[in-house]
């Protein structure tokens, strides 16, 4: 008898295996933060060039950018503004280095953490450097795109005197 019942459910559980939706692959994690460290090379580079469109179009429609002691600014038009203010500075420059990350299992968000330079105009004129850290979550867009979501940014010390740039040979 419990031959006949489990002969009679199987070609129902086969079709109910069919029907279900294929999972998708697991993302590779190192893939990923290798897709992840070319948006934030290209950034860093982009705000070392003043480029507005740049360093800002990494960023989700709606995300948030929280800049060391500053109030948060959300949405595209106000992360604008906010780099827009720090380009208008003539000593404006960041160093990055990244230091750990980790993406979700999904594959759909990923987190990185990293230690900046800073370098801005002091109230006197001369070029500053404060040093901070930056913790970041990226989210996967609908094209496989890698976008910022959030992106807190804090300094870790005063700032200093900046080193003067070497001299051209």
């Amino acid at each position: 008898m419990r031959a006949m019942t489990l002969g009679a459910l199987a070609p129902a559980l086969m079709l109910a295996a069919c029907n279900q939706a294929a999972e998708a692959p697991a993302a590779d994690p190192q893939a990923v933060l290798d897709a992840i460290a070319q948006v934030e090379q290209g950034q860093e580079t982009a705000f070392n060039a003043d480029d507005l469109a740049g360093a800002t179009g990494v960023y989700a429609p709606d995300a948030t950018f929280f800049n060391a002691g500053g109030a948060p600014a959300d949405g595209s038009e106000a992360i604008n503004a906010e780099f827009d203010g720090m380009f208008k500075d003539a000593n404006s420059g960041i160093s990055i280095t990244r230091d750990k990350s980790w993406v979700a299992g999904s594959g759909e968000l990923a987190v990185t953490q990293s230690h900046y330079t800073f370098t801005f105009s002091g109230d006197d004129g001369n070029p500053m450097s404060v040093e901070g850290v930056n913790l970041t979550v990226w989210q996967k867009q609908d094209d496989g795109s890698w976008k910022i979501a959030s992106d807190f940014n804090g300094g870790t010390g005063p700032a200093t005197p900046a080193e003067a740039a070497p001299a051209a040979e």
